[in-house]
């Protein structure tokens, strides 16, 4: 749900987007939980991608005996990320996630597990997709999750993308994320 703070325009303010400081805080005082679902615009993000990997395998002189596994490793990636990325097929997909005030993410995957880690630095906001960049813990690397505009309803996305790049942590503008 959106709070009407955030639709404000800072042009209104003579003292410009500083002066809003107190409305992202009482916006970012809960939790974002968000449902994903699958994402048609993903599918057709990735099906574009790899064609083109496809197209460029087989321009570049290399003999058959690499184009073909080359092109068959092209096609496992679609498969692969398509199937997991886009569609939430796998078990292991994330279904829900839920962005702490305080940095931390609890990510629930199809199978019912819960998983619990921490927001990283180098999440991306875009209007047309944004990344959400978290490490389990315990776990030696990062996970993404890709969000496209029809992954969630559109108040949520537009909620998310103001969650990640104005997010306020204790009254202060946490630059570590």
């Amino acid at each position: 749900m959106i709070n009407k703070a955030i639709t404000l325009s800072p042009a209104l303010s003579p003292q410009g987007r500083g002066s809003y400081r107190w409305q992202f805080e009482f916006f970012m005082k809960s939790d974002l939980k968000l449902s994903f679902s699958q994402s048609r615009y993903l599918v057709g993000g990735l099906t574009l991608a790899h064609a083109v990997g496809l197209v460029v395998v087989y321009i570049v002189e290399w003999p058959v005996l690499l184009k073909i596994p080359a092109s068959l490793a092209v096609v496992a990636s679609w498969l692969f990320y398509v199937r997991r990325d886009a569609l939430l097929k796998p078990r292991d997909s994330v279904i829900v996630m839920s962005l702490r005030r305080d940095g931390g993410v609890e990510a629930t995957t199809r199978e019912g597990v819960m998983i619990v880690g921490r927001q990283m630095a180098g999440s991306f906001v875009h209007p047309w997709f944004t990344t959400i960049l978290w490490r389990p813990d315990g776990a030696r690397f990062s996970r993404a999750v890709v969000v496209m505009p029809d992954s969630l309803p559109a108040d949520q996305f537009r909620e998310l993308r103001v969650w990640l790049k104005w997010r306020w942590i204790d009254g202060a503008q946490d630059k570590n994320l």
